[in-house]
């Protein structure tokens, strides 16, 4: 039990989580001698893998280190405290960056996912021995269905009109599709803005309301809200920031589902994939409706319908996790090997063949998703006995 619970405050401490309470509960925690043999025990054990041993990873390491030493920044007694863990000697020098990845290790539990500056989002160097087989990241890029089913492909930042719709133009502004209206219109016209695998795309609908898709994503929208109130069709993945209007709130059909709304910030990911249809809310309030059931949510709440239409809500939801695909992330906090495996077949446009029976791998941490899957696929084997091949459009898990 002491060793979870060193581990739980090693980690909160590292990912800058930690209350004050917490960090005087380190402090002591680490002066009682128990606590300090488990500690060693950890990172001898730790020290033991190969992935800190070899050449090609001392960039790595050196990288870690300084992250970790900018956590530790104004905590100099827990700093000294930690400088006194080291493994055998004999087998580890003294060397504060060995410390630094084995700490990182251990509050990582069965795994870790290489760790970036969060505020700079600067990843972490990953040297690969060959790159000969390797699939670039997604793009930002989409297609717009107008109304005539006529089809624009959108990739390019620059500012243009696209079409006009009626009376509204549909412009593409900085990167992402805008629509201003100039008139009344006499007929509601629907377009459909989508993703596929590998893209992302953000829009501005007629009332101000932005939206980003994330990939293999789409949403289905009037070119002007007209009635009592505003209806859109989503699938995949998701966030909405909607412009208030107590006049004509603001209805997301999603599955057999919809969320109702007024002006709020929330985010809602539906692939077919996945178990559950997530509701996210950041900010303001939303109603979550199924069939005769519905629940409200508050600010850091998510409602998770599975198939057969049952509901519940978690509260206290990690909001960066679910946001991190809009801020051009991956961001995992013990996911499994196959959730991280269909993020990244969605995001690359792979597909994953499992030849490991054994999937009980978790990871911790994140990297940006502009980043190559060769340099993905290296960060998880480095602390794992996973293994990764990349075969043209398909990773082999070995």
């Amino acid at each position: 039990m002491e060793n979870e619970f060193l581990k739980r405050l090693l980690k909160q401490y590292l990912t800058g989580n930690i209350t004050d309470k917490g960090k005087s509960e380190l402090a002591q925690l680490l002066k009682v001698p128990e606590s300090r043999k488990q500690l060693e025990l950890l990172m001898e054990e730790t020290f033991k893998q190969d992935t800190f041993l070899v050449e090609e990873n001392l960039q790595m390491r050196d990288e870690i280190q300084n992250w970790l030493k900018e956590k530790l920044v104004g905590s100099e007694e827990t700093e000294t405290l930690i400088h006194q863990f080291v493994p055998n000697k004999r087998v580890i020098p003294l060397l504060w960056k060995y410390v630094a990845a084995a700490l990182i290790v251990i509050v990582a539990g069965v795994g870790i996912f290489t760790l970036t500056n969060k505020r700079e989002h600067k990843p972490l160097t990953v040297q690969l021995q060959n790159k000969t087989n390797d699939v670039l990241p997604g793009k930002f890029k989409a297609k717009l269905t107008l109304a005539d089913g006529s089809v624009v492909v959108l990739d390019s930042a620059n500012n243009k009109l696209l079409a006009k719709q009626g009376s509204t133009n549909v412009i593409n502004e900085d990167g992402r599709v805008v629509y201003k209206q100039k008139g009344k219109e006499q007929q509601i016209l629907y377009n459909t803005l989508s993703t596929t695998t590998g893209e992302t795309y953000s829009m501005v609908l007629s009332d101000g309301t932005t939206v980003w898709l994330n990939t293999k994503s789409s949403v289905r929208f009037p070119v002007v809200f007209v009635g009592k109130q505003r209806e859109v069709e989503v699938s995949g993945e998701v966030y909405f920031e909607v412009a208030r209007n107590k006049e004509q709130p603001f209805i997301v059909k999603v599955n057999n589902a919809e969320v109702q709304v007024l002006g709020t910030h929330f985010n809602i990911m539906s692939y077919d994939e996945e178990s559950t249809v997530n509701t996210t809310l950041f900010e303001g309030s939303v109603k979550f409706v199924v069939g005769a059931s519905s629940v409200m949510l508050k600010p850091g709440q998510q409602s998770q319908m599975a198939k057969n239409g049952e509901m519940k809500v978690i509260s206290d939801v990690d909001l960066d996790k679910v946001i991190a695909w809009k801020n051009g992330l991956f961001v995992f906090d013990g996911a499994d090997l196959e959730t991280v495996m269909r993020q990244l077949s969605r995001w690359y446009g792979v597909d994953i063949m499992y030849k490991a029976k054994a999937l009980s791998q978790s990871f911790i941490g994140e990297i940006p998703r502009n980043s190559n899957l060769s340099d993905v696929l290296k960060v998880l084997e480095l602390t794992s006995k996973i293994r990764f091949e990349i075969q043209g459009k398909k990773i082999i898990v070995n």
